[in-house]
Formats: C-alpha cells, sequence, structure tokens
C-alpha cells in the first residue's frame, strides 16, 4: 500500500504543531502495508476514538460501509477517500447517543468496544461440513481434471483428499476461535452469553462440535447450566 503516511508526510505534521501519537510514528512502516479494513481497526484503537462520546452510530456505520467497499473493492486507502468524498460523506446516519441497542453480526462488531454485549445463540458449529473444496489433481483415478469439485464431508477423512481435508477442518477451527474471541472481547462493563442446553462432558476420544461444548468445558458444569461471575454494571 503506497498511500499511507511517509516520513515527510510524518516531519511536516510534526512542523506544523500536530502531536501524533508515537506508536503511529514508529510504526507507520507496517501500517503502510496493512490492509485499509485491520488499518482503520488499528488506528481506532491507536486515536482512542472509543473515547468520543454519543459517537457510537457513526462509528458503526462507518465501519460498515467500509467493510462493504473491502468486500466489494479492491481499492486501497486512495479509492476510499474518493468514495468518501463522492458518496460516503453526504449519507444520513443515526445519532448514535439515543438509548438503545445495536444489533450486529460479530464480524461487523470487529475493532469496536460496547458497555454491555450480549451473544445470542453462541452455540455455532466450530466445523461445518458444507460447501465444496476446489482441489487440484492428485494423480488419484477419480480425478480427471485439473481442479476437481469435492463435497466437502468427513468422508473425505479417508480418502485420497485426506490432507485437504485437514487443511479445511484446521482453517474451520481457527477461524470459530478467532469468531468467538472476537465476540468476548467486545464489551467493557458486561458479557451475557445465551446457549441453549449442552451436554456436561465431550466422550473420551470425541471432539467438540461447536463453541457452546468449549463455553461448557471452559466454565465447568453446574444443574443448572447458568455461570455467573462479578456483578452486573
Amino acid at each position: 500500500m503506497n498511500d499511507g503516511l511517509t516520513e515527510a508526510n510524518i516531519i511536516s505534521l510534526r512542523g506544523e504543531g500536530y502531536r501524533l501519537p508515537e506508536i503511529l510514528t514508529h510504526q507507520h512502516s507496517a501500517l503502510q502495508q496493512t490492509p485499509l479494513y485491520e488499518l482503520t481497526e488499528q488506528l481506532y484503537r491507536i486515536l482512542e476514538l472509543h473515547r468520543l462520546q454519543d459517537e457510537d452510530g457513526y462509528l458503526l456505520a462507518f465501519f460498515d460501509y467500509l467493510s462493504q467497499f473491502c468486500t466489494t473493492t479492491t481499492g486501497g486507502i486512495k479509492e476510499f477517500v474518493r468514495y468518501w468524498s463522492d458518496e460516503l460523506k453526504s449519507k444520513s446516519i443515526p445519532a448514535g447517543g439515543a438509548n438503545g441497542i445495536s444489533a450486529m453480526t460479530i464480524h461487523k462488531s470487529k475493532g469496536l468496544e460496547f458497555h454491555t454485549v450480549i451473544i445470542p445463540y453462541c452455540e455455532w458449529e466450530l466445523n461445518k461440513h458444507q460447501g465444496i473444496l476446489w482441489i487440484t489433481s492428485t494423480g488419484s483415478p477419480l480425478t480427471t481434471l485439473a481442479i476437481n469439485p469435492i463435497p466437502y464431508s468427513e468422508a473425505m477423512k479417508n480418502s485420497d483428499f485426506s490432507d485437504e481435508y485437514n487443511e479445511e477442518y484446521l482453517q474451520q477451527i481457527v477461524d470459530n476461535y478467532n469468531l468467538l474471541y472476537v465476540a468476548l472481547t467486545r464489551p467493557k462493563a458486561n458479557l451475557i452469553i445465551l446457549k441453549g442446553a449442552t451436554k456436561s462432558s465431550i466422550a473420551r476420544g470425541k471432539t467438540m462440535n461447536n463453541v457452546a461444548q468449549l463455553i461448557t468445558q471452559a466454565l465447568g458444569h453446574n444443574d443448572e447450566g447458568v455461570f455467573e461471575f462479578g456483578t452486573i454494571v
């Protein structure tokens, strides 16, 4: 990414009396190489934008539009600034000062903070056996094309495609662990997790199938299936 801060930019800003956070000046080279969305998340933390009062609605909408931009275009900072100047800056966005609840996906909450977070249906599967894997030819007599569409399922474990299955399995587990981490680290004060009834233990030799089992194993078990730590503030 070649359209970020340069050393000359930083020196110029210092000369004009601006005071940039030290981490921003020391890491500007690394930040230049960071993808746009992740760069914005880091700037959000570095500039401590969570301290802004009654601006939640604007920040949420900004990250929402930024996410849409990053998933529908291949542009960088210059292209997003152009999009902002031509279109985004004139959009009407509800103010964030009103008391209410913001409903969003975990992906959209990434990089943001909230006083209280409620995670409903916290029981998604760690490894979903669905979709198609496009696999290059392995030399198997079952494959006649250079690239083969193979339905992703547990049956792949004992086939010529076991390596591809294991790679996809590991990637799904890591992605869902990261998703759970993002969800659990959004609140500043209160975290409320809602999930269905889950067996208290996992049979020997079996793996956990969903995040509800993971949470239950981490917190322990009681007859009611209710865990409380601390006090709601």
